[in-house]
């Protein structure tokens, strides 16, 4: 029940930089996305990488929206629901945490996820710090995907990821290998 799909586009990416994981696509691996939307990505990684029995994945969304939904005529209302159908045949590898990143992020284990995609706010100082909070939960090897490095709908450069993408990649200069570099930036960490 999904009523948009901005996520299909980038699966031949994704099959390519989650094949570099030790493990890739076969063991056990643990997954957070920041901003899960609908669940369209949520229901990809739970059937096409976290195919494991122990294998989750921790989505962590207010279910509010966002300021660019409006613009994009996007009804965030019901969200949550049309969320909790998506992935409900999977629930039981799912945690989800309602709560807003800057929040959440802060309370996970450091160096517990395999594999880190995120999506949530596209404020530029928003995302610095989500991607500043995912790098100490990311283990070594493993996977950080960014969303909407090429994204230039809104007229400021602060409401794009862009800039906090790039303050991130500058600061961690020598921790990471570029996997992708396109409208989505992927990373895998030394």
């Amino acid at each position: 029940m999904h009523t948009v799909d901005w996520f299909s586009p980038y699966i031949p990416t994704w099959r390519a930089a989650l094949s570099t994981l030790d493990s890739p696509m076969v063991g056990e691996l643990h997954a957070l996305e920041i901003g899960c939307l609908e669940g369209r990505a949520t229901v990809w990684l739970l059937e096409n990488a976290l195919v494991h029995p122990s294998s989750s994945i921790t989505v962590v969304d207010t279910f509010a929206g966002s300021p660019e939904f409006s613009e994009m005529a996007f009804d965030v209302r019901g969200m949550e629901e049309r969320f909790d159908t998506n992935i409900a045949p999977h629930a039981h590898k799912v945690r989800k945490i309602k709560a807003t990143s800057a929040e959440a992020l802060r309370r996970l284990d450091p160096a517990s996820f395999d594999l880190i995609y995120v999506d949530g706010s596209h404020r530029a100082c928003d995302v610095l710090e989500d991607a500043v909070l995912s790098w100490r939960l990311l283990r070594p090897g493993g996977i950080l995907i960014f969303d909407d490095y090429g994204w230039t709908m809104p007229e400021s450069a602060l409401d794009r990821p862009k800039i906090g993408i790039d303050a991130f990649l500058f600061a961690f200069d020598g921790q990471y290998a570029v996997l992708h570099h396109g409208y989505q930036m992927i990373l895998k960490k030394r």
